[in-house]
Order: C-alpha cells, then structure tokens, then sequence
C-alpha cells in the first residue's frame, strides 16, 4: 500500500450522539442545515440492500443512511458520477478504471479488488474512488484511490473521515466556530 496520507485532526469531537454509536454527531448538522425534513433511509431498505449485495454495512455506514436518508448519505462527497443504490455499478467502474491505470502506470498499487472491499464514492472526472473494506469492524477505515498515484488511507474511521474529509461537514464546522466567536463578541 501507499504511504498514508495523514494529517492530524481538525476539531475534537465525541462521536456518539443520541441512540447512534457513530454518526450521531451528524443529526445537529441535520437540524442546523434545514435538513430536518429529509426523510432517513428506512432500515429494510437497507437491509434489502445488502440481501442484494450479499455483504453487511458496516454500522458507521449504515447510520450514515438512517440519519441522512439514502440520497444524501450515497452522494456523503458532494459529488458520485453514481446514484443511490447504484453500488454494483460504482464497485465495476472502480475496479476496470484501477486495471486500465494500473497497465498506464509506472508505479503498480497493490491495491487487491475482494469481496471485502466496498466502493462507496466515484468522481470519474478528478479519476478517485473512495472505499472501505468491510471486514474491518463497525467503523472502518476509508481509503481512496486516485488514479496512477496508487491508493492510500484518508481516514481512520468513518466519522473521522466526515469531520475531516467531507467539504460540506467541514464548512459547516467553520460556520458554526464563527456564528460561537461572533456571539461571544457580544457578550
């Protein structure tokens, strides 16, 4: 594997909020973003998934969907070239683009396509694709790989690759910070 790209955490967070062990962190986000209204992923949905698949979701994963409803939780990067439940089609793209840059490139990943491995995110256009394997327990690393540079851990888990890695969560860590600073101002 590649080098991991690691950088040390942006804000300190305690991640289980409410009944989620993970991802409870994200229902203030949904609250405070007007997202209230979106409707959460339905448990047999996903469970009808993996029946699909034929695998189990990590639980940080799943609490992804139950929280921010299937579209939102498919597209967690902003931007997918795929669309919910399309991960079939993400995993096959992801693994003919690997072998098409693996036969161009110089520098051979050992970057192994298994069962375990679990595509989660596509952005054809930048050439990454994000994943995680799924026997890495609840809240599993997430990797990505980009194109000829081979492949690399970005998070440790799950909710580290929200608060760290995802644009949106970001900004809204930052509004939040400057809406906190402006009201002590004013005291």
């Amino acid at each position: 594997m590649s080098q991991s790209k690691r950088r040390p955490s942006k804000i300190k967070e305690t991640y289980p909020k409410g009944h989620y062990k993970y991802m409870g962190f994200l229902i203030e986000y949904k609250q405070d973003s007007g997202m209230g209204n979106f409707p959460p992923c339905p448990k047999s949905k996903l469970n009808g998934l993996e029946a699909q698949l034929g695998i189990t979701l990590p639980l940080s994963y799943r609490e992804l969907y139950l929280i921010l409803g299937c579209q939102w939780a498919f597209n967690i990067m902003g931007v997918n070239d795929y669309r919910f439940p399309e991960f079939e089609q993400m995993r096959t793209y992801a693994e003919s683009y690997f072998e098409v840059c693996e036969q161009d490139s110089e520098i051979k990943s050992d970057l192994v396509f298994t069962d375990n491995l679990f595509v989660f995110s596509v952005f054809k256009q930048n050439g990454f694709f994000n994943f995680f394997y799924l026997d890495e327990g609840e809240n599993p690393a997430i990797y990505e790989y980009e194109g000829g540079n081979g492949y690399y851990k970005i998070a440790e888990d799950m909710a580290d690759f929200i608060i760290n890695k995802v644009g949106w969560y970001e900004g809204y860590l930052i509004g939040k910070r400057w809406e906190e600073e402006k009201n002590k101002k004013r005291i």
